[in-house]
C-alpha cells in the first residue's frame, strides 16, 4: 500500500494496492528454551506486484520488485505442537516508478524500513510445520519532487505492506 501526497495541489492518494506475483525464500534458526522459542531469520523476496494509478489516458505504476528482511522472533508454546510468536526487524525494498509512453521510467530507489508481525505455527511432524503469519512493513518516505522538477517536499510516497502468509516449512536438522 502506498500513500502519495501532493500538498500544493491538495491531492493525497492512499490505499493504492499492489497486484501481482510474490515469491520468497527464507532461512532461519530457532532455539528451544522449554516453553519459549527464540530465533532469527532472513527472507529474500521477488515480486511482480504493481500499484497502478490511472490518469484517464495514461497511467503511473509503482513496482515493488525485490527486497529482504532480517528478523528476530520470540514465541511461546501454546501446547506441545503449536507455537504463537511475534517478530520484528529490519526491511529493505527496491521500488521502480514509471509511467505509460512516452514518459517511461521515472526513478527507481531502495528504501530502508521495519517489519513487525506475529503468527501461529503447528508441527505436523518433527521435521514439518504449517503456519499462518501476518506482517506489517513500512519504509522511509521518498521525496520525488526533485526527480519530477517540483518544489522540495511537494510529491512524496511512504510505502507500506500488509502481508498474510500461509506456509509449510521443512526443518533440516
Amino acid at each position: 500500500m502506498h500513500q502519495i501526497d501532493v500538498p500544493p495541489a491538495g491531492v493525497e492518494f492512499n490505499g493504492l494496492g499492489g497486484e501481482g506475483v510474490f515469491g520468497e525464500a527464507s532461512l532461519g534458526y530457532d532455539q528451544d528454551f522449554g516453553s519459549w522459542v527464540a530465533g532469527v531469520m532472513v527472507d529474500a523476496r521477488y515480486s511482480g506486484m504493481t500499484s497502478e494509478l490511472d490518469l484517464g489516458g495514461g497511467q503511473i505504476n509503482l513496482d515493488t520488485d525485490y527486497g529482504f528482511d532480517v528478523l528476530g522472533r520470540v514465541g511461546m508454546k501454546v501446547n506441545e505442537a503449536t507455537l504463537a510468536y511475534a517478530l520484528a526487524g529490519y526491511s529493505w525494498q527496491h521500488f521502480d516508478l514509471n509511467a505509460s509512453d512516452p514518459i517511461g521510467d521515472i526513478i527507481d530507489w531502495g528504501s530502508n524500513g521495519f517489519c513487525v508481525g506475529g503468527g501461529l505455527e503447528t508441527a505436523m511432524s518433527d521435521k514439518m510445520t504449517v503456519g499462518i503469519e501476518y506482517r506489517y512493513s513500512q519504509f522511509e518516505k521518498h521525496d520525488f519532487s526533485a526527480d519530477l522538477g517540483a518544489p522540495d517536499g511537494s510529491i512524496t510516497s511512504t510505502p507500506s505492506f500488509h502481508t498474510v502468509r500461509i506456509d509449510a516449512k521443512y526443518k533440516f536438522n
